[in-house]
C-alpha cells in the first residue's frame, strides 16, 4: 500500500504498488486519475519515501521512475 502526496496536501491518495524495484514501480489507482507529473510516494509498512516522476499512464495504472529515495520515513507521522 502506498500514498501519493503532492502540492503540500495534508492527506495522501491511496494506491497499490506493483512491480516495485529500486528504479520505479507501477501504481494502481482506484477511480482517481488526477495524478500529477511528479509527486512523493510513501510506501507502508516499509517506511520508504520516494520522489516519483510519471513515465506512463494507462487506465488505472501509472508507471513511475524514482528520483530520490529515503528510508525510515513514515507517512502517518507527517
Amino acid at each position: 500500500m502506498g500514498y501519493l502526496v503532492f502540492n503540500g496536501q495534508p492527506s495522501g491518495v491511496p494506491c497499490g504498488v506493483r512491480e516495485f524495484s529500486t528504479e520505479g514501480a507501477v501504481l494502481t489507482m482506484n477511480g482517481w486519475m488526477g495524478v500529477p507529473d511528479a509527486f512523493s510516494l510513501f510506501i507502508e509498512p516499509d517506511s520508504v519515501k520516494v520522489d516519483c516522476k510519471v513515465m506512463r499512464k494507462r487506465g488505472s495504472k501509472v508507471q513511475v521512475s524514482f528520483e530520490t529515495w529515503e528510508n525510515n520515513v513514515r507517512y502517518r507521522t507527517r
